[in-house]
């Protein structure tokens, strides 16, 4: 076994730097690695760190093998109906099925050129039913990484299959490798399933002079999130609107884009809070390390979605707490792991404005139980998610699920 395949829907990602940081950690150690991408997510002045494969949208050729061929693999076709939203669909949808035999065309491609011998998807939706079409075209062995959306947003019975097809399954969070445990058919699937944490380098986030006190005359909140339901933004708007009512000086910077930014900036406007809430695009993580040594203290109030979509365990909670800032979030799926009530932070039920707004003014009252979260904060997140040790875990599971080095 030698070659791997990194399949993904998009490469580079600002919202998923830890798979950059996770390609970058395997190529320095083993460097039989290559990435294909559907998409691009990249921004002016910035640039990929790792070399992928894209789709060739203007290659001629391959549009002709995938007309000459897509009406043969209707059988084909049949047997993946099913398992997952996207592939139930593709009967009634021509284009859904001629974006499939052209993705899996241009994946051949590079799997002959690079000659690849296994194929790992990041998320369990599409990347992964693309990789396992490809797989059973050509006798390939794939796995995935599951991590919440692609997770808790389709049929228990579509990753169900997706687990007994796979050769290995990683995921980011015990509470997802329970759940994914759960759904599993009683035949020793749940074997196939490893979690292993993301984990951050805290050594660039660590803030070596975090501020002392927070001063209750001017309180300064901070949330980064993508702006969507399951981040619970609402819930802090409504926390700041409370603590205004309080007579609190408060104010609140959201740093995130998404669909709901339209809806959180009425929100604001009707609450009477342009003063104290403001929302800002996405930033470089040089930015972002500023924003937190601006602000006092943190809140991520993620919730569960209408459509099932939860957080697993985001990132910016992790490194939150290498800043040594203190963090309030809630009880959702994974973030306990991390989040310890009083101990490494504050944990609050789910869409509870007001205990948003109490978990804030206990903490502006209690300097001690601060500099408490801020000690033990950052050495949770060294002990349980160092970036180094997570990702030699990671490579370990890749050595001995496909023998490498052997």
């Amino acid at each position: 076994m030698g070659r791997i395949l990194y399949l993904l829907d998009k490469y580079p990602s600002y919202t998923e730097a830890f798979i950059d940081n996770e390609l970058r950690s395997f190529s320095n150690k083993y460097n039989h690695i290559c990435v294909f991408a559907i998409r691009k997510e990249l921004r002016k002045g910035e640039t990929s760190t790792f070399s992928c494969f894209y789709p060739e949208w203007w290659n001629p050729m391959i549009h002709l093998n995938v007309l000459i061929c897509f009406f043969g693999f209707t059988t084909l076709l049949k047997r993946y109906q099913g398992t997952s939203d996207v592939h139930s669909n593709l009967p009634g949808s021509l284009f859904r099925k001629y974006k499939l035999f052209f993705l899996f065309f241009n994946i051949k491609k590079v799997i002959k050129k690079r000659h690849i011998d296994h194929i790992h998807a990041h998320f369990a939706n599409y990347p992964t039913d693309l990789a396992m079409f490809t797989s059973d075209r050509l006798a390939l062995s794939f796995s995935f990484s599951a991590h919440a959306q692609d997770i808790y947003t389709q049929p228990s019975t579509s990753l169900a299959t997706k687990i007994e097809k796979a050769k290995f399954v990683i995921t980011c969070t015990k509470y997802n490798k329970k759940y994914l445990s759960s759904i599993c058919r009683p035949d020793g699937q749940q074997e196939k399933i490893h979690c292993i944490y993301h984990g951050v380098d805290w050594g660039k986030w660590q803030n070596k002079t975090p501020k002392q006190v927070i001063d209750p005359k001017k309180i300064k909140l901070l949330s980064i999130a993508r702006l969507v339901e399951k981040k619970g933004i609402d819930d802090l708007i409504n926390a700041v609107s409370l603590l205004k009512i309080s007579g609190y000086d408060i104010s609140c910077t959201i740093i995130g884009e998404g669909p709901m930014r339209r809806k959180h900036i009425q929100d604001i406007k009707q609450s009477g809070l342009e003063s104290a809430v403001i929302i800002k695009d996405f930033m470089p993580h040089a930015e972002i390390k500023k924003q937190f040594k601006k602000h006092d203290i943190f809140v991520l109030p993620s919730v569960i979605a209408s459509n099932g979509d939860r957080d697993g365990l985001p990132n910016v909670l992790l490194e939150s707490l290498a800043m040594g800032m203190p963090t309030v979030s809630t009880t959702i799926s994974a973030i306990p792991e991390l989040i310890q009530d009083r101990e490494t932070g504050i944990i609050v039920p789910t869409e509870s404005p007001q205990k948003i707004a109490k978990a804030i003014q206990l903490l502006v009252n209690s300097p001690e139980l601060v500099r408490t979260l801020r000690v033990n904060g950052l050495e949770k997140v060294k002990k349980d998610f160092d970036f180094q040790s997570c990702n030699q875990k990671l490579m370990e599971c890749f050595q001995d699920e496909l023998n490498i080095y052997r």
